[in-house]
């Protein structure tokens, strides 16, 4: 089995230097050439491109439209949310727990739609800035 790159690196100690970091990589443990597609809710897998080019986040165009509608729609609800518990007069006691409650279950749901170095479509991008 190949070594890691970090057991490569502190084998070199002294002689790990930035000109053997190229070989230190060719010789270690190879990442995968696959991952999972970025929407949670898809098991599809997208893969590393072989020659030159942007990798896929998601292994196609529905699964991107629909991460940012699920992404948009999170973050509107969490606004909301957010509204109605500093409304005056405040929830009564029984609200208050359910809101806070949903807020936290979408704050969990929104951890697995990070936002991405893309620009999301037009209508996301509307409600993300609401």
């Amino acid at each position: 089995m190949k070594p890691t790159y970090s057991v490569l690196r502190a084998r070199r100690g002294a002689d790990a230097t930035l000109e053997t970091i190229a070989d230190d990589l060719r010789a270690s443990l190879p990442h995968r050439d696959s991952t999972r597609c970025m929407n949670p809710e898809c098991s599809e897998e997208c893969i590393w491109p072989a020659g030159r080019g942007r990798p896929a986040r998601f292994h196609d165009r529905l699964c991107h439209d629909r991460y940012h509608l699920i992404r948009g729609r999170l973050l509107t609800e969490m606004e909301d949310i957010k509204h109605a518990l500093d409304r005056t007069p405040k929830p009564s006691t029984d609200e208050r727990i359910y809101l806070e409650n949903q807020l936290a279950r979408r704050r969990w749901l929104l951890e697995r739609y990070p936002k991405l170095g893309t620009d999301p479509p037009k209508q996301v991008a509307s409600e993300e800035s609401g």
